[in-house]
């Protein structure tokens, strides 16, 4: 699956990232996070470590890409791509080669994270945020989405503000009703502080996941039933005399038997039912974490986003003042 992450230059995505991994580095509600690279995640953890000390990354140039594994108490769940933009990758024209990229992954992602600097959209700097090219970009990728996408609108540098009030979403309204007419998003906003202060860090991460986790085990399942449903229809037809001479073919043939080919399809629904299992725990750990969100849905109006931003933001975080233990990680 593929994760986008898309906004402006500094709104702190890359800072996010390193961040995250090295948060995750430890089990937190038992999820931990692994680099398929041991250069990306060499890479991240000194980003991380670095940030610790107060000092932030340099701006992204170009476009990155990442691979990981999400984990559940040491087993893991999904292995997922994470793109990283240059801020401006939105604002240049169709022609930038960045930005032409950067609209296909947003029509093939699983999920996509929207950076909005809160400190400047207190102060009504859209401009510096670039929200409603964004917007634009993604509703254009939302059109005629025919898959399961997490949208996080992720608000950065929470700590930096004092309040979030239903004067400062009013530019999100657009976004927000183009969420609730499609069948296939599910969107939320998830406010957030990385860097010397940590508040609800892993949780646009694991918005973003839950629907294509959720996918995964729905897809195991059905798989399961059908392994099953096959085998007990191969092992039906190796009863009786006609069973028994098409045995007889079979062996003759090299060919493996009806009763072989039930073996083999019981043996694959029994495979699929182990990493259904895995995932189930996993699931409802994640289903516990996004209703704490900001779900966006039908009946709630902004201020409804105001009072819950508000609230996971100062006064209930989840996952607040995490400081990762950089020394577990060299």
């Amino acid at each position: 699956m593929k994760i986008v992450m898309i906004g402006n230059t500094g709104v702190g995505k890359t800072t996010y990232m390193a961040s995250l991994y090295g948060a995750l580095q430890r089990e937190i509600e038992g999820f931990s996070l692994k680099a398929v690279r041991s250069d990306d995640h060499s890479r991240l953890s000194q980003l991380a470590k670095t940030i610790q000390t107060g000092e932030y990354p340099s701006m992204t140039d170009q476009r990155s890409e990442y691979d990981f594994h999400l984990r559940h108490k040491a087993k893991d769940v999904i292995e997922f791509s994470w793109a990283d933009y240059r801020g401006g990758a939105i604002t240049s024209s169709t022609k930038d080669e960045q930005t032409n990229l950067l609209i296909s992954d947003l029509k093939k992602a699983d999920g996509i994270m929207m950076f909005c600097d809160c400190d400047a959209l207190v102060r009504n700097d859209h401009r510096s945020n670039q929200i409603s090219r964004m917007a634009t970009l993604v509703n254009q990728a939302l059109q005629n989405v025919d898959h399961i996408i997490c949208l996080a609108i992720i608000f950065t540098k929470v700590d930096m503000v004092k309040e979030i009030s239903d004067k400062h979403l009013g530019c999100f309204q657009g976004m927000i009703s183009a969420i609730n007419a499609s069948e296939y998003v599910i969107g939320s906003f998830v406010p957030i502080a990385c860097g010397t202060q940590f508040i609800n860090v892993p949780m646009p991460l694991l918005f973003t996941l839950y629907g294509s986790i959720i996918f995964k085990m729905a897809l195991l399942e059905v798989e399961v039933k059908y392994h099953h449903t096959v085998a007990q229809e191969w092992m039906a037809k190796s009863k009786g005399l006609n069973g028994l001479w098409r045995k007889v073919k079979d062996t003759w043939n090299g060919e493996p038997t009806d009763e072989e080919m039930a073996v083999y399809l019981y043996q694959q629904a029994v495979k699929k039912y182990e990493e259904h299992q895995t995932l189930v725990e996993s699931v409802q750990a994640l289903v516990d974490c996004v209703q704490k969100l900001p779900l966006i849905q039908k009946e709630k109006k902004l201020k409804d986003y105001a009072n819950e931003c508000a609230n996971i933001s100062y006064k209930n975080p989840i996952y607040g003042d995490l400081k990762p233990n950089v020394k577990k990680w060299f």
